[in-house]
């Protein structure tokens, strides 16, 4: 198996994806993938996705019927945390998360999945 990959979807339909090592940052090039069903369908060796949001993802698996056993949903681990803290109804996207994790208020349980931009 090879374990966690970040899975960014591109609006034209693809994705760029990478794969991530035991730290949660890349541990390859980021590849970027034409059809973003087809590059989950071809990697049945990841055991874990990572992506900023299910509800942006999903619809386009299930429509090409390609399924996931396992994900992680940056947004929703994050929407957990801060109500956690008592921090209801603050912004939860990977931005705001990373702006806590770099020092804003409730940055102890910022959860962050970076993805290189290619050059």
């Amino acid at each position: 198996m090879t374990g966690r990959w970040a899975l960014a979807p591109a609006e034209d339909g693809g994705a760029d994806l990478a794969p991530l090592g035991p730290d949660g940052l890349p541990a390859g090039p980021v590849r970027r993938e034409a059809d973003l069903a087809e590059a989950v369908r071809s990697r049945p060796q990841v055991t874990r996705w990572v992506w900023r949001s299910t509800a942006e993802v999903a619809p386009r698996l299930l429509a090409a019927g390609v399924p996931v056993e396992r994900c992680y949903d940056i947004e929703c681990a994050e929407a957990l945390l801060l109500g956690h803290e008592g921090h209801h109804g603050e912004p939860r996207s990977a931005a705001a998360a990373l702006a806590r994790l770099r020092g804003g208020r409730g940055a102890g349980f910022a959860v962050v999945a970076l993805v290189a931009e290619e050059e």
